[in-house]
């Protein structure tokens, strides 16, 4: 096995002399042949690992020339600084001679460069995300990863609580996807997964925009418009989003209970419930700005609003067979004006104390949504004279504050310490009122103030040999929650835990193209707000749906081991041992079913993943090939429920096709067998999604046609046993459709006069003697 070593630079802007992130470094053979590449990080700074030879660096930044540096790798190489010098000419007449791989993985992460890319044209950070490899969207919006489950989704560093914020963000400006499948103990504890979204720096000096247009033909049209409008001068760059997005979607849940008697007959429902959202006031807004204060110092300042309003209808029909010897007819007709509104504002500093690496990082983001809405219900119940008629009045806030502070300390050049330390917080104030308007009386009526503070603290250790790379970390979380009823003062939610989550990664480099992984860590999931808050909602006299207080949270131990070839292809093979999931429940009494959540005891789930992406040219392919067992599925007391052990199959294929005259080609299918969720067996599901691009216009016009569920075949189908009642589900959501996307790109590209900067007015860094390598 031969020796590897280092070759290492940090790339700038020869005119401002500020470092360059995200920049492309090629190492390739005296033939042509690329061997690695990677991208700069914030710093422009770039680590190339190789094992001797003579080679050629090359660099390559969309917007600047390029650089190639013959190198004669014997022993660790420094670079030094590489000033790249901005084009002139109009950004249409580059042309990048090569290009690191559009998809890499390495030490357990699944890296998707969109840069500079087709899939930097397909819409906007959603759409990225459903064309990322080893990632699913569900029809709630919610991120999961193949094999590990529902994920966290952090934007330059940031939390997402909102998932709508990502439709605020064009594809252009995405600049990577990292699909992290085992966080450290540096992120928090919270999800299965990280997926982290890096969006490029402005790089065009003086104004340029974006303008986009999307439409859709669903149940019904819908249509986005917007503009993306940036400004860079020298250090400080500024950037705005607006998109205006109204949309109506219709969604179909049909459910069927059989009732168990007594006397061995059995009573039947039969539920159809129709809805549509007809939100018409849909406002997007975006703005920041990035300033490089001199040559160590970064501030990132942030703001962002999203405002809905419009009605929602829903119509209930539920049809009863044996009701007490009766057969029995219950419609009912809820008309709801809503209203929902988010805010964020982020701000984000960073300084590197000196050329070794010693950072400080500074975060804040505060975010705040409310949210309220005026049911107004008919229920007619056949068999009695008069409808029945109720007032639904909600009314929700959410408070979310995030405070955090991390430190990175280089030891030597192969070891690196992380301390960090985070505070947020969580608070809601919800209220209901359920009013029947034919008797004048309030039927339940609840003010309920929940909070949930999280103090945390964490460090992390990386050491690397020659051929392997250790990394040990450990998180404490001090959480404490309390939920009281504003009503009667009486206290719901009173809880303190403290958890340690410890983290390890190992990968051994087998040879240059083999590599081994092994990893554990612990992680948390935490009940939503909305599960724990016990507020009924009202369906119909028959059905509701309740929160429960009583939610402790998950605490999972995740084991993985992988093989990587050539970055690449990957099989991972993983063990999860569940504490306290928490699944879908069910109770009943007198025929009222109430939908809610509980902690069973335990689970186990084995899983193998089989990862299989190539590319060249011509074509991007990636599949998946999964299979996961669930088993030891235990409840905290005895019951008839159907809890075997269960098998099951994931298939994903994500490919696209780059053809002549700028046409690109794409294609997404995905597949899973049967499974179990809990009490609840699901049925097979499979969707099909289609699109094809193409630039226009000097490459400023990029137009895109998309098909989604082709076959409208994505549903939700399952049944449940209990004691006395089975209980099946059938749910459609408005994915199938057809479409098509235009961006438009307007460069009014300003060239900074006063690259020659005094160099008195450079800023320095302290230089530190350089510490020998152990």
């Amino acid at each position: 096995m031969g020796q590897k070593f280092e070759i290492t630079g940090t790339i700038i802007d020869k005119g401002t002399q500020l470092p360059l992130p995200y920049v492309d470094v090629i190492l390739k053979t005296t033939l042509g042949e690329i061997k690695t590449g990677v991208i700069t990080d914030d710093n422009g700074y770039f680590v190339l690992s190789s094992a001797a030879g003579s080679f050629i660096v090359q660099v390559n930044y969309m917007g600047y020339g390029s650089i190639e540096l013959p190198v004669a790798v014997d022993s660790n190489k420094d670079l030094s600084t590489l000033a790249l010098e901005q084009e002139t000419q109009q950004l249409e007449g580059v042309s990048v001679v090569a290009r690191i791989p559009k998809i890499q993985k390495k030490g357990g992460v699944l890296t998707v460069n969109v840069e500079n890319t087709v899939l930097s044209e397909i819409g906007d950070v959603s759409d990225v995300l459903r064309q990322t490899p080893s990632l699913s969207v569900t029809a709630e919006n919610s991120i999961e990863v193949f094999g590990k489950g529902e994920a966290q989704i952090y934007l330059d560093g940031r939390r997402i609580e909102n998932a709508d914020e990502l439709t605020m963000i064009n594809s252009n400006n995405v600049a990577k996807i990292e699909v992290v499948r085992n966080p450290s103990a540096k992120y928090d504890a919270e999800g299965k997964a990280v997926v982290l979204i890096t969006t490029t720096k402005n790089k065009i000096e003086g104004i340029s925009s974006k303008i986009r247009f999307r439409y859709g033909e669903n149940t019904f049209s819908r249509w986005l418009g917007g503009i993306d409008l940036n400004y860079k001068k020298d250090a400080v760059s500024l950037y705005s989003s607006y998109s205006y997005y109204p949309k109506k979607l219709k969604s179909v849940d049909e459910y069927f209970r059989i009732f168990e008697n007594e006397d061995q007959s059995t009573t039947t429902m039969e539920n159809r419930v129709g809805s549509v959202s007809d939100l018409q006031n849909v406002h997007n807004l975006r703005v920041g700005s990035n300033i490089a204060l001199g040559k160590t110092q970064d501030l990132d300042i942030g703001l962002t609003y999203s405002g809905e309003e419009g009605g929602l209808t829903t119509d209930n029909r539920n049809v009863i067979t044996g009701l007490m010897n009766q057969d029995v007819n219950v419609t009912t007709s809820t008309n709801t004006d809503r209203k929902n509104e988010t805010s964020s504002f982020n701000v984000n500093y960073s300084t590197r104390l000196d050329t070794l690496g010693r950072k400080i990082t500074f975060f804040s983001n505060y975010t705040q949504f409310s949210s309220s809405s005026l049911g107004i219900i008919d229920e007619d119940i056949s068999n009695v004279s008069e409808d029945l008629g109720k007032e639904n009045d909600n009314k929700n806030e959410i408070d979310v504050l995030a405070t955090s502070v991390d430190y990175v300390h280089p030891f030597t050049e192969s070891l690196k310490g992380v301390v960090g330390a985070k505070y947020s917080k969580i608070s809601n104030a919800s209220e209901l009122r359920l009013f029947d308007s034919s008797n004048q009386i309030v039927l339940e009526q609840e003010s309920f103030r929940y909070d949930e503070n999280i103090y945390a603290g964490f460090f992390e250790i990386e050491k690397e040999y020659e051929n392997l790379t250790a990394s040990v970390g450990l998180r404490l979380e001090s959480t404490t929650v309390n939920g009281i009823s504003r009503i009667d003062g009486q206290t719901i939610i009173d809880s303190t835990y403290v958890n340690l989550f410890p983290s390890v990664a190992m990968n051994y480099e087998i040879s240059e193209d083999w590599s081994l992984g092994v990893y554990y860590n612990k992680r948390i999931a935490r009940p939503d707000v909305q599960d724990l808050n016990p507020f009924i909602n009202f369906i119909d006299s028959f059905s509701s749906l309740r929160g429960n207080p009583s939610l402790r949270p998950e605490m999972i131990d995740e084991f993985e081991t992988a093989i990587e070839y050539l970055e690449a292809v990957s099989l991972e093979v993983s063990y999860n041992r569940i504490k306290n999931p928490i699944y879908d429940f069910l109770t009943n009494e007198d025929f009222v079913t109430v939908s809610t959540q509980e902690n069973f005891k335990s689970e186990e789930e084995i899983s193998v993943g089989l990862n299989l992406p190539y590319e060249n040219e011509w074509m991007s392919i990636y599949g998946y090939v999964g299979m996961s067992h669930v088993f030891n599925t235990r409840l905290f007391t005895a019951s008839e429920f159907d809890l075997r052990d269960k098998t099951y199959w994931e298939f994903a294929l994500q490919s696209r096709f780059y053809l002549p005259k700028k046409i690109n080609l794409g294609v997404t299918y995905f597949y899973v067998t049967d499974q179990r969720d809990g009490i609840f067996f699901a049925r097979p599901q499979d969707i099909l999604n289609i699109s094809a691009g193409k630039k226009m216009c000097n490459d400023n016009l990029s137009i895109s046609l998309f098909a989604q569920d082709v076959f409208n075949t994505f549903r939700t189908r399952a049944e449940a046993k209990l004691d006395g009642l089975t209980v099946g589900v059938d749910q459609f959501r408005d994915l199938s459709g057809f479409g098509i996307s235009l961006v438009y790109t307007i460069n009014n590209n300003a060239r900074n006069d006063d690259d020659d900067d005094d160099e008195d007015d450079k800023e320095e860094l302290p230089e530190l003697e350089r510490i020998k390598k152990e």
